[in-house]
């Protein structure tokens, strides 16, 4: 009896390892590159579990995780820029929650713990005013041919 206890207790204790070790959520640094007004930049964060916002320069918030793209979008009065995230999987916690009978998998399934972001958005700035001149097209002129005279 003591035996089937420890065990029953093991299997909940292990249930759910991602949630418990790495949490629903994470840190998330946004940092802008090339940024002219950074205290005056404001960053959205979105994917389908919410949406947050921050201010560029470097500045870090808490984010929900997700087994999606992460769109982070700045944007101040004169510049604009956008980065795409993709989360990472961990086979890691997927297979403790197997071993474990399979308990911890809808509860690290239901949370997204088993996915991670990269821990820094880098969002390229660029002037939002200025239009791209596209590169000038070949032109070809049509040259008459001569005959020759005889």
């Amino acid at each position: 009896m003591l035996g089937k206890m420890t065990i029953a207790a093991t299997i909940t204790l292990l249930s759910g390892c991602a949630t418990l070790m790495e949490g629903s959520t994470q840190n998330l640094t946004v940092s802008t590159m090339n940024d002219a007004k950074p205290e005056k930049t404001l960053c959205n964060i979105t994917n389908e579990e919410g949406e947050w916002q921050t201010t560029g320069g470097s500045t870090s918030t808490v984010v929900h995780r997700d087994g999606n793209t992460m769109t982070v979008s700045c944007e101040n009065d004169s510049q604009r820029g956008v980065t795409h995230l993709e989360p990472s999987f961990s086979s890691y916690y997927f297979i403790v929650d197997t071993l474990s009978c399979g308990v911890g998998l809808f509860v690290d399934a239901t949370t997204n713990a088993f996915y991670t972001y990269p821990p820094t958005a880098i969002v390229g700035m660029h002037n939002k005013f200025s239009s791209q001149i596209e590169s000038p097209k070949p032109v070809v002129f049509d040259i008459p041919k001569l005959s020759p005279s005889k």
